[in-house]
């Protein structure tokens, strides 16, 4: 009884300061279209939500008027729907288009600005003082020239005056929901994307965890397939994990560029439709006895009705059907609740952790209920969060199974140990009879066999779990090989190149990093700190950053990437809050198309290239991006140079001349490398791959591979300036 009002308390507890936890801060509002921001410095505080009374102005583009207003002023909460908002009299409904307006004022404090809007599933375009700064898919007044996109966006500027005009123009012909659902977000450009980075990398670390989880339960199933629950938890984790990924600032989405708005929305419904129904599943082969037939029955077909609609209907019917879904998965969570009240009471094994979890997720629940029916305005959907606590206490449970299975197995220890002291003393009684010790001696050759065979089961056991550990890692090798541009994108723009590319273990630190713009391509060679897996969630960040600056920010001179790319990482490690001091070196490229030129910089990394039958060195700043900063300011330095004559280049990391081999079994020399590189450069690409590896694999022939090993090379001459110049007039 004591259980239950404390059980109870803690609920509560939780709920109360879950809400609590959700109001903002007291922070500036619009108020009749106008938001003062002139007490407001964003050097030293956080960003402001800009939520308040905007003027609105339905079934009107202001940038088709010149943004002159013709229409009495009408004043809009934003964040909300418009739906059913009185608009000359008459209710409006969710289709159609709409123009937003409201002023800002801002002190003379003049910073990098930035502005983040949410997911929505909207097509919206932003006007700051009459200039367009950003769009989401294409705003129209026809339906059938509208379209949305799968994407949170962030939008930088840099404001000149203290006044500013912000328009945002709407329009909806998917959704049942119209207008601004989710609050924009406005700060320095620096807290922005920190923050960003902050929720990409804690989403990944989640999805990841997810994953790794599915995968282990994935392969208990196969080991004991009697335990179907284990199954329906393999699959309950791998839709989660899934789910994160697409809902975490669109990181699928990014990684899938070509797929449409509409192929993401609806997968993002089937995934939302499969979610409680495996968990609800995995409850009730849990608890078989507590759940009563009909409603595992109901939860089997609700859920085939959801993925058919989910599957066969457009997504304005799904945004209306989620409505109904959602409040069903409440009144679900709540059974299952009661199901596992009563498996408590009949004290069933883990019963504990599992309503803990499955109580952490009902609050999840409904806090996401109300924030998708526009009752709150948090901005956040926690369900995988909620779902992933849940996963966390069946651990839980599953370390309380173990420690009583250890425990057991103490008490038959020392049971063993008993009878073998008693053993000794029989034996030490009756050494004189020979028959008797005959028989001590052919019972411990019992024994012996009997270890030996538990010796053979457990190494079995080391082998199993050694295998589950490498499948984890190649897994993690093919979401880093889908992060790595392929070779056939590069060869599309240089087809005279080669990518020599050696990771030491299943995963690498070293990645190559390509953009094609339209008149420059970037190339880039980096070596992250540590090797393996380590490494390997270096690089993760590493890209993310580089493509964040080129497409998003639109940064493209290479000191300035580099410059861009130390901050980055810096605040994406917090190095000036802890210790670390990882980071990474890099050598990287702007070929320029129109004018034939070349931009390097490098942070550690050289860059090596031959003209003329003469090899040449641009050597790089003796300083890492990210790591240990003594220096106010960390500026890299960039070279140009002309490509009029045949040009061939290479750019590398450090792992090819470190490596030990040889008969001497020293390294392997930046020298040698570079006359190893002069010595091929006439070649084709591919014969100077082959060279590569060749001269690579009788260098350590002897020696294990130390480190990874990356090298990048291109050839430009007339031949290539004429492909290009021919497809840039086609």
């Amino acid at each position: 009884m004591k259980f239950f009002v404390l059980y109870i308390f803690t609920s509560f507890f939780m709920f109360q300061f879950h809400l609590l936890s959700a109001q903002q801060l007291e922070q500036p509002k619009v108020v009749k279209g106008i938001l003062d921001l002139r007490n407001y410095d964003f050097r030293t505080q956080e960003s402001v939500s800009l939520n308040g009374e905007w003027e609105f102005f339905y079934k009107t583009l202001l940038s088709e008027q010149n943004f002159e207003i013709k229409n009495d002023k009408q004043f809009i909460q934003v964040p909300s729907i418009w739906n059913n908002y009185a608009w000359n009299g008459s209710k409006i409904t969710g289709n159609g288009y709409a123009s937003y307006k409201m002023k800002m004022l801002l002190n003379h404090t003049h910073v990098p600005m930035a502005i983040k809007f949410s997911y929505m599933p909207n097509a919206y375009r932003v006007f700051f003082n009459k200039e367009l700064i950003g769009t989401n898919g294409k705003v129209s007044s026809k339906s059938e020239e509208s379209y949305c996109e799968y994407k949170a966006k962030i939008f930088t500027f840099y404001p000149i005056k203290d006044t500013l005009e912000v328009v945002i123009e709407v329009s909806n012909y998917f959704h049942r929901k119209g207008g601004i659902l989710n609050a924009i977000t406005l700060g320095s450009d620096a807290k922005v994307f920190e923050k960003k980075i902050s929720k990409i990398q804690m989403d990944s670390l989640i999805a990841g965890a997810l994953l790794f989880m599915a995968l282990y339960h994935f392969g208990l199933y196969f080991i004991k397939q009697k335990e179907i629950s284990v199954l329906y938890f393999a699959f309950f984790s791998l839709i989660t994990a899934f789910k994160i990924m697409m809902m975490s600032e669109t990181y699928l989405s990014s990684i899938f560029p070509q797929i449409t708005w509409i192929v993401f929305t609806t997968l993002e419904y089937n995934l939302l439709y499969l979610q409680p129904f495996l968990g609800i599943l995995f409850i009730a082969s849990l608890y078989k006895n507590e759940f009563h037939i009909k409603v595992y029955w109901f939860t089997i077909i609700f859920a085939l009705v959801a993925t058919c609609i989910g599957l066969f209907f457009n997504l304005y019917v799904n945004s209306h059907f989620v409505n109904i879904f959602e409040y069903v998965s409440i009144l679900q969570v709540l059974y299952v609740i009661s199901v596992i009240i009563r498996a408590l009471i009949n004290k069933q094994k883990s019963a504990t952790a599992v309503l803990v979890g499955t109580t952490i997720i009902f609050i999840c629940t409904v806090h996401d209920t109300l924030n998708s029916q526009n009752f709150i305005h948090t901005g956040i959907y926690i369900v995988p969060y909620g779902i992933f606590l849940f996963f966390f206490s069946q651990s839980v449970a599953l370390s309380q199974i173990f420690a009583a299975a250890f425990k057991e197995i103490e008490n038959l220890s020392k049971t063993l140990k008993d009878y073998t002291e008693n053993l000794k003393d029989k034996v030490a009684e009756k050494t004189a009879e020979y028959q008797e010790a005959n028989e001590e001696l052919q019972q411990s050759n019992e024994e012996l066999t009997q270890n030996l065979e538990l010796i053979k089961t457990q190494k079995k056991d080391i082998e199993k779990k050694n295998d589950d550990i490498t499948a984890s890692i190649n897994y993690a090798k093919r979401i880093q090989t889908s992060m790595l541009p392929t070779i056939e994108q590069i060869k599309n723009s240089l087809p005279e190149s080669f990518v020599f590319f050696k990771p030491r273990d299943i995963v690498s630190g070293d990645f190559y990093w390509f953009q094609a713009k339209k008149d420059i391509i970037f190339v880039a060679a980096v070596d992250c700190t540590g090797h393996g897996v380590p490494g390997a969630f270096m690089s993760m960040i590493g890209n993310e950053i580089l493509n964040e600056l080129v497409n998003a920010r639109h940064v493209y001179s290479p000191d300035l990437i580099l410059n861009q790319l130390h901050i980055g990482v810096k605040n994406a490690l917090r190095q000036n809050e802890n210790e670390s001091r990882d980071g990474m070196d890099i050598a990287i490229c702007a070929i320029h198309t129109s004018t034939k030129k070349l931009e390097y910089a490098g942070a550690m990394n050289p860059f090596y290239y031959i003209q003329n039958f003469e090899i040449k060195e641009i050597k790089a700043d003796r300083k890492a991006i990210g790591g240990l900063q003594k220096e106010e300011f960390r500026i890299f330095t960039k070279h140009e140079i002309s490509l009029e004559e045949a040009t061939t280049f290479y750019i590398c990391t450090d792992g090819f001349q470190d490596q030990i081999g040889g008969l001497e079994k020293k390294k392997f020399m930046v020298k040698n490398l570079r006359d190893l590189l002069f010595s091929m450069h006439y070649l084709p690409m591919d014969k100077q791959y082959e060279m590569l590896d060749e001269t690579f694999i009788k260098w350590c022939l002897t020696c294990k591979q130390i480190d990874d090993v990356l090298i990048i090379g291109i050839k430009l001459d007339a031949d290539i300036w004429k492909k290009w110049h021919k497809k840039k007039h086609h």
